[in-house]
C-alpha cells in the first residue's frame, strides 16, 4: 500500500513543473531561470548553487534542435516528460570542447528496418541517425541545463554560456 500511494500521489498534485513553468516559458525558446533563493524558487528542490535554462519544447511543428555548451564538468542537460519522468541526460565531459546539438524527433520517426538501419525516417530525403538524434517518448516536455555555480566570479561567465543555448524548431 505505501509503495502505490508513494507513486499515485505526486499524479494529483495541485500544480506540476509543466504546468507551473508551463505559464512562463513560451514553446521552443531557451530561457534563464531567476537565481534561486527562499522567497523564489519554480521549481520544487532546487538549490541556490546552480543556474538553469529551461526549454519548453513542442514537436508539433517538426523537429526541435538544441544547441548547448557545457563547459566544465557539473554541468548538465537533460530532457523530460510532462508528468517529469527523465529519458536523456548528457553530462559534460573533459576533451570535449564547443557547442553540442542535439536534435529531438517525434516517437516513430526514426526506422530500424534492416534496409534503412542508422537513418531517421523524414520522407523522402532520409538522413544519417547519430547519437546526436533522440527519440522522444512525447511531443512536449523539458529541455533542462543545470550549471552549478562555482563562485560569484564566475556568475558572469555561467549566464553568458547558459544565453548561448538555443532551442528551435528545424527549418529544411
Amino acid at each position: 500500500v505505501h509503495i502505490g500511494v508513494t507513486l499515485v500521489v505526486p499524479q494529483f498534485a495541485a500544480a506540476g513543473a509543466f504546468q507551473r513553468l508551463s505559464e512562463v516559458l513560451p514553446v521552443n525558446r531557451m530561457r534563464i531561470l531567476p537565481p534561486v533563493d527562499a522567497s523564489n524558487q519554480p521549481l520544487p528542490y532546487t538549490g541556490p548553487d546552480v543556474r538553469l535554462a529551461v526549454c519548453r519544447f513542442d514537436l508539433g511543428d517538426g523537429p526541435v534542435t538544441i544547441s548547448v555548451a557545457l563547459p566544465d564538468n557539473g554541468w548538465t542537460l537533460a530532457l523530460y516528460t510532462v508528468s517529469g519522468d527523465n529519458f536523456y541526460v548528457l553530462p559534460a565531459q573533459e576533451g570535449r570542447s564547443g557547442p553540442l546539438t542535439l536534435t529531438l524527433h517525434p516517437r516513430g520517426e526514426r526506422s530500424f528496418s534492416l534496409l534503412s538501419l542508422g537513418t531517421l525516417s523524414l520522407g523522402p530525403r532520409a538522413k544519417p541517425a547519430s547519437l546526436s538524434q533522440i527519440e522522444a517518448p512525447q511531443n512536449i516536455g523539458f529541455a533542462v541545463i543545470r550549471a552549478p555555480l562555482r563562485g560569484r566570479a564566475f556568475a558572469g561567465e555561467i549566464e553568458a554560456t547558459l544565453k548561448r543555448a538555443a532551442c528551435e524548431v528545424r527549418r529544411g
